[in-house]
């Protein structure tokens, strides 16, 4: 151990997980994996601390937001944290500029000038799709694997990750996270190829079906520096998560990897400005320089996520910090979104959901997009695009919702053809105005052509849904706007168009978006972005206009009280899986598409979104600008949702705490209507089962027909739909029924109510065991309550996923000091910890933990999430 650091790994992990742990053979030299952790905490931690310490003064400070998020004066001074190198913000830019122009200067500087990145990683010979995803259980691991996608980032750590806990109440008994490491791990080193698990009650088979030189390129993507590893502590301090996941996988897979021929590679998020990306840059010198590196660059490359807005200002810096190991950003645009939000928080922006002012295609997406091509194009990077969060429902939904499908295969079409678009940049020869496509490939305009957005993300392996989303990542650039005019093809259900194909031609609505756009003409013709040889760092700064506006600055909008339920709906729905431990979660989307419901796959991003807009809205009162209703829960065609009107909103009525909380209780409503209808469900399928045994049926089939009220689907047996609300009864008693949804019965138990009604006990009982929510529903009240402190708590938390993975493993006594600490008030609503003029006071809440009123750990939580530096355990 090294001298002056001690590192204790929690006994639980230590058991379950060593493997991971102790002297590693990597490239010829002993590394030792907690030692290594050590070191790196011990030396980064007060810096990792001050940084994070500075996103809280910014996120506090009362300046306008212009003045504090402006671009920094260009004779700002900058040290490059491996070779020492000082540059002002200007010489950063006039190095970039001579790059991308071929300009010999004692400035130029360009990405990975020590190794270049190998084929294998770098998007333009790899096109397609990068799919993220948990890697536990292993099953999700190998379907990534033998998914049609240019890399896995598996395990994924960070948004989508496994838990680093164990529900509270929960029969789980291994830390999901850590388990993922391990499965990380054993496939790499070829341990594992195959497994068998229960699924639904039959035992499945999976396999990987490729041969590993037709593997994806496995990139890690690692969690953000603001989260700590309660787990593994140095010198008695939670470490840094970051550095753990840094170190654990690059010592334990380096040589798996090798063994392929492939390098260490990572994907790194959430950095907002140079002195995070200082951190950045020694943990991956100081990881190399472990296993042998002479040079940074040379055993580790990364890609990582341009996802906070305020990056954006210093990007060029960024990324001249991190030019020994870049691959490329990513533009992640959900977290973009939310810190959008965070930056505007005196006041509130439009719907999170208003597509053309806050959505995909709003103008200052489709800048920031460009943007980031432009500056990854100029350094000599390749841009990754971002993830289409909407996913398919199975064939056998019970309420056939997988009719909807056609929607969400066109959208991610869409989705990846518009990235390709903007991607498409040109730096003619001479003066030219505007240009296409055609006109380039010609040669009737020369100049040079960039093809940059080549990867993009996916969050699902299915096979049709990872094709729309190859398709135009893959396609050659010549074949691009034959596949814009080719014919436009419907897909159908009982007669009626759904949505276009996704091999169709663009619609004329299609068209009309990407005029708008600017990625084509209206003549449908695609229209490359021109970029001018006279570049100077002023004018890099004004391209495609202002640019600070163009990415900063967003029109005021509609703000319906339908969208404020809605974001309510999809907070407390993802907040309750997070608590279950699930932090990867497709939620019914009742908003995103009107008349249709669809999978909106949510993670930590979405929850920053919709939790941050409704902390302002209810803390500024916000004036709802359409009249609207607040709606209770209703049973649709599509499932249980909030669409029977129950109080009308007019424009002009402002949204303040008595309307909070009425909607609140139509939510506590929904929760209700939603588990009863689950359970109905149940005993749907057990009715239906027994009907199929006796008749040799499909059961699919008759539950989708009785969901729709078609009796006759029974014959014979009609009489036991008569039967469906008494099993349901039993059921909700099993699965956990309102207000506390715990359960009452065992399924033993249950099955045996239920065979009294219907018989065929063997039967019942394996469908009530298939049919067993995958969550503990008794969360669902911890989650309300939660959302009622944080929308009444006067401070505005930065990346409050936090607060549910501090409270997810505790009792109630813990997490009620917890929560008291952390939003200042009660169960009950009650200030507490307020000073003379009713602000919330760190000082008093240190005062009532010295006097021995609350424990020191509500203290450390609270710290924890207002992003305060931690000095005890």
């Amino acid at each position: 151990m090294i001298d002056g650091v001690k590192v204790e790994i929690d006994p639980l992990v230590k058991e379950k997980y060593g493997i991971l742990f102790g002297n590693k053979n990597v490239n010829g030299r002993i590394v030792n994996v907690e030692e290594l952790i050590g070191k790196l905490t011990l030396e980064l931690r007060d810096e990792i601390g001050r940084v994070l310490l500075e996103r809280r003064k910014l996120l506090d400070s009362r300046k306008r937001v212009e003045e504090k998020y402006s671009f920094p004066p260009m004779d700002e001074r900058y040290v490059h944290p491996i070779t020492g190198e000082v540059r002002t913000f200007r010489e950063i830019l006039q190095g970039l500029i001579d790059n991308f122009l071929d300009r010999d200067s004692p400035l130029r500087w360009k990405l990975n000038e020590n190794l270049p990145v190998p084929k294998e990683v770098e998007p333009s010979s790899r096109p397609g799709l990068e799919i993220t995803g948990p890697w536990n259980p292993l099953d999700m691991a190998i379907k990534q694997i033998n998914a049609d996608v240019s890399a896995t980032m598996g395990p994924d750590d960070e948004d989508a990750a496994p838990p680093d806990y164990i529900p509270y109440g929960s029969q789980e008994r291994e830390i999901g996270l850590y388990l993922s490491r391990v499965n990380e791990h054993k496939i790499l080193s070829g341990e594992v190829t195959e497994i068998e698990i229960q699924k639904k009650g039959d035992l499945r088979r999976y396999e990987i079906k490729k041969p590993v030189q037709q593997w994806p390129t496995s990139i890690h993507r690692v969690p953000g520096i603001h989260l700590l590893d309660f787990h593994l502590k140095v010198n008695g301090v939670p470490a840094p998560s970051i550095i753990v996941d840094y170190v654990i996988h690059a010592v334990n897979d380096f040589e798996p990897l090798r063994r392929r021929g492939s390098l260490i590679y990572f994907y790194q998020p959430k950095v907002q400005s140079p002195e995070e990306a200082s951190v950045i840059a020694k943990i991956l010198w100081g990881i190399e320089r472990a296993l042998g590196a002479e040079k940074p660059g040379t055993l580790i490359k990364i890609k990582a996520l341009y996802e906070e807005a305020n990056a954006g200002r210093y990007l060029p810096i960024i990324m001249w910090m991190w030019r020994f190991w870049l691959i490329g950003l990513n533009v992640g645009r959900w977290d973009y979104t939310a810190s959008l939000i965070e930056m505007w928080n005196e006041k509130v922006l439009p719907d999170p959901q208003n597509g053309p002012l806050m959505g995909m295609t709003a103008k200052h997406m489709m800048a920031y997009q460009r943007y980031n091509a432009v500056l990854n194009v100029m350094a000599g990077g390749s841009p990754i695009g971002g993830m289409n969060a909407v996913m398919l429902y199975a064939e056998n939904d019970p309420y056939g919702r997988a009719k909807h499908n056609p929607v969400t295969l066109r959208s991610m079409w869409l989705d990846k053809m518009r990235e390709r678009l903007v991607g498409l940049l040109f730096v003619p020869e001479g003066e030219v105005e505007r240009v296409t496509l055609e006109d380039v490939l010609s040669g009737k305009v020369k100049g040079k052509l960039y093809d940059s957005y080549r990867q993009s993300w996916v969050a699902s392996p299915d096979e049709r849904y990872v094709f729309a989303g190859n398709l135009p990542l893959r396609t050659p650039l010549e074949k691009l706007q034959e596949m814009l005019d080719a014919p436009v093809e419907w897909e159908e259900i009982d007669g009626k168009p759904v949505a276009p194909k996704v091999k169709s031609g663009l619609t004329e609505s299609e068209r009309k978006l990407f005029a708008s756009l600017g990625l084509v003409d209206q003549r449908g013709k695609i229209t490359p972005f021109i970029i001018r040889k006279d570049l100077d760092p002023e004018k890099l700064l004004e391209i495609g206009g202002d640019l600070w506006r163009s990415l900063y600055n967003i029109p005021e909008g509609e703000v319906t009280v339908e969208n404020i339920q809605h974001a309510f709906y999809m907070a407390a729905n993802y907040g309750f899986q997070i608590l279950n431990g699930n932090l990867a979660a497709a939620i019914d989307d009742y908003v995103l598409f009107p008349g249709r419901v669809v999978r909106f796959m949510n993670d930590l991003a979405t929850y920053r979104i919709f939790v941050t807009w409704l902390w302002t809205v209810v803390q500024h009162e916000a004036v709802i600008t359409k009249d609207g209703w607040l709606k209770g829960p209703k049973l649709t065609e599509d499932g249980v949702i909030p669409a029977e009107p129950k109080i009308s909103i007019k424009a002009g009525t402002k949204f303040d705490r008595e309307l909070f909380l009425k909607m609140w209780e139509l939510h506590d409503q929904w929760t209700r209507a939603f588990f009863e209808e689950y359970d109905r469900l149940t005993a749907i399928r057990i009715v239906a089962s027994i009907t199929a045994e006796k008749r040799g049926d499909n059961v699919d089939r008759i539950v989708q027909s009785l969901v729709r009220g078609e009796t006759k689907v029974l014959g014979e047996f009609s009489n036991l739909y008569e039967l469906i609300p008494k099993i349901r009864e039993i059921v909700s008693k099993v699965y956990g029924e309102y207000p506390s949804y715990k359960s009452e019965l065992t399924i033993e138990e249950g099955s045996s109510r239920i065979a009294q009604i219907i018989g065929n006990k063997e039967l019942v009982t394996k469908v009530l065991t298939v049919m067993r929510p995958r969550f503990d529903r008794s969360k669902a009240p911890i989650i309300m309550d939660i959302l009622r402190r944080q929308m009444l708590c006067p401070n505005l938390i930065q990346h409050s996923g936090r607060v549910l993975f501090l409270i997810a493993d505790k009792g109630d006594e813990e997490r009620e000091a917890m929560l008291e600490a952390i939003y200042y008030q009660d169960r009950q609503g009650r200030p507490l910890f307020r000073d003379g003029m009713g602000r919330p006071s760190r000082v008093l809440l240190e005062k009532a933990v010295n006097e021995g009123k609350i424990p020191r750990y509500a203290l450390d939580a609270h710290d924890y999430v207002y992003d305060f530096p931690i000095t005890r355990t």
